[in-house]
């Protein structure tokens, strides 16, 4: 039976802990350690739930040293996950990783350069899925041209999510890249199918140049209100529309717009609707999969899903540190912040989506915040905030 270890029992993390604790109960891993810079009091009602008693350790590192580990699964702070990372592959462990990856694109070239013995995946927890379900309509629509992939999602955070660290809502802190926007992390997996689905439809693909608008509602260092558009050298336009800061909720999702007609994806692929012209075209259902955390801790040795691999990330790491080398840093969001949410901004998203356009080409309040660069050749992120390790 395999060892784990969990790095991070809050926020994600206690999902994945539960996740763990009933495969331990299913008797298909053992869950042997815990890191974690204090034992919050949600993972400790869990293991008491389950009659668990996982040791606790402040370290990676020392908890690696106390216990022979096949998998280390990785749910902490985004700008903590590189050195984790690195750490778990240099012990030999399979890792799992939850996205974003890591901040930077130098880091992550620099762990998918290590001799890694194990599995090595990153957990976009509906990525997957919903790319499956984009290719299937595409099939069924014949696969036409697509001019226009988009990811798009109008998400309200609560205040506690601001107190959580002082990480949250950031993109620096203490000269490190935290990169903590909604296109960044909580949307991230919509943003990375729409990524992997136009590398699918034309082979090659990659970026030449992203064009970003980055906007703070809320009183925050980060943005809550954001649009990028990926240019690339071929192949369909990959645009990304998103908040955190919505009155209306509207579901994550890609619509990717194709020459005589659309597809849309919602709830991690189990909803998908195709049109070719007027006329809805069936698409048929996946074969229901195990769960990937599942998969990369009950087999460390197998080989890592492609589709979940370090290198399949390149793309969104590479799109997320232009962006924030193009823009430089959010501005104050043209409508007004009432405290709870930004009246329209959920329609606002809608719109961009179904016009694969950027929100100030929807409305003209949102422009003046623009940037763009040309991603040929480029090797990650510079910015002043940015302190060289």
């Amino acid at each position: 039976m395999n060892n784990t270890v969990l790095a991070g029992t809050g926020g994600f993390g206690l999902r994945h802990l539960r996740s763990l604790l009933d495969l331990q109960a299913a008797g298909r891993i053992r869950l042997v350690g815990l890191v974690d810079v204090h034992a919050g009091d949600p993972a400790t009602r869990l293991l008491t739930e389950y009659g668990s008693t996982p040791s606790w350790h402040s370290d990676l590192g020392l908890a690696l040293a106390e216990h022979d580990v096949d998998s280390v699964v990785i749910a902490t702070p985004p700008h903590t996950h590189f050195g984790l990372a690195r750490t778990a592959i240099g012990a030999g462990t399979a890792v799992y990783l939850e996205k974003p990856p890591v901040t930077l694109l130098q880091d992550l070239d620099e762990l998918a350069g290590l001799l890694a013995v194990r599995r090595v995946e990153v957990g976009f927890q509906t990525a997957r899925s919903t790319v499956g379900a984009l290719h299937r309509a595409w099939t069924a629509l014949g696969m036409p041209p697509v001019h226009d992939v988009v990811a798009h999602g109008a998400l309200s955070r609560p205040d506690e999510y601001y107190g959580r660290g002082r990480w949250a809502g950031t993109w620096f802190l203490d000269g490190q890249a935290v990169l903590d926007g909604p296109l960044f992390n909580p949307l991230a997996h919509v943003v990375q199918a729409a990524l992997l689905f136009a590398s699918q439809v034309e082979r090659g693909w990659a970026p030449a140049s992203v064009r970003a608008e980055c906007f703070h509602a809320r009183p925050i260092e980060g943005d809550d209100v954001s649009a990028v558009r990926v240019v690339p050298h071929r192949g369909p336009r990959v645009l990304a529309v998103g908040t955190t800061s919505t009155d209306v909720v509207v579901r994550p999702g890609v619509l990717a717009h194709t020459e005589n007609g659309m597809i849309h994806v919602t709830d991690g692929g189990q909803r998908v609707i195709a049109y070719q012209g007027r006329r809805r075209v069936p698409v048929p259902s996946a074969a229901v999969a195990a769960p990937s955390l599942e998969r990369a801790v009950t087999d460390p040795l197998g080989p890592a899903d492609p589709l979940l691999s370090l290198a399949a990330t390149r793309h969104l790491v590479l799109t997320t540190n232009a962006v924030v080398q193009a823009v430089g840093s959010p501005s104050p969001a043209p409508s007004t912040w009432d405290g709870r949410r930004v009246l329209g901004l959920g329609r606002l998203v809608a719109a961009c989506a179904r016009r694969a356009a950027m929100l100030s080409e929807v409305d003209p309040a949102w422009a003046g915040s623009a940037g763009s660069i040309d991603v040929a050749g480029y090797r990650g992120l510079m910015h002043p905030e940015l302190v060289a390790a």
